[in-house]
């Protein structure tokens, strides 16, 4: 049965797109701030109760963030924010961000491969952060847009995105995964060519 998580977390705006860290101790969210800015806010567990929401300052700006994924320690946070021409018209882009001294860094563009002109946004990190799957929608995908995964090489950068394939990705919209921290559980959102969306289990 659901539970609502209460003041400290929830407002009278929109909270949506939660992660959290493997220990259940650090919670990240996304806030819609009037008029129409996205926003992260955090929380931290204590004594099993999440304390008062605090926003992300070094992350947030005037354009949105959003669809973010932490890792399984808690100490990386890759998401999705536009970048050009802005909220209007944007390119959605993923960025990542690193917990360090009590802080999160300053946000870089993830880059090539994983940007490309066109789309993409939805990460997810496997439990030891060395996978990401992400939707898109660049070149070669099966549909308006696809799941797609990048594996972390030892040299530190991302592989080159593959297609999670005809098992996984439709002439719709496959968006928003969510990779199980056992590594074999994935779950994600199809919107078929009729415009249903469907949560789906794979």
């Amino acid at each position: 049965t659901p539970k609502n998580l209460g003041p400290n977390i929830n407002s009278n705006m929109m909270e949506y797109i939660p992660s959290i860290s493997i220990d259940d101790s650090t919670l990240v969210f996304t806030r819609k701030i009037p008029v129409d800015n996205e926003d992260f806010f955090q929380s931290k567990k204590i004594n099993n109760e999440w304390q008062p929401a605090t926003p992300i300052s070094e992350l947030n700006t005037l354009n949105n963030e959003g669809a973010q994924t932490i890792s399984a320690d808690g100490k990386t946070l890759i998401y999705a924010s536009c970048v050009g021409n802005g909220r209007d018209n944007c390119q959605m882009d993923l960025f990542i961000s690193k917990f360090e001294n009590g802080h999160w860094t300053k946000a870089k563009n993830m880059g090539s491969p994983i940007n490309t002109p066109g789309w993409e946004s939805y990460p997810s990190l496997n439990s030891n952060g060395k996978r990401i799957y992400f939707a898109s929608k660049r070149v070669g995908g099966k549909g308006e847009v696809d799941l797609w995964s990048s594996d972390l090489k030892n040299d530190g950068l991302w592989s080159i995105p593959e297609n999670l394939g005809d098992s996984i990705n439709t002439e719709g919209v496959e968006q928003a995964p969510f990779i199980h921290p056992d590594g074999n559980s994935l779950y994600l959102c199809r919107t078929d060519t009729q415009e249903w969306a469907d949560l789906i289990y794979i």
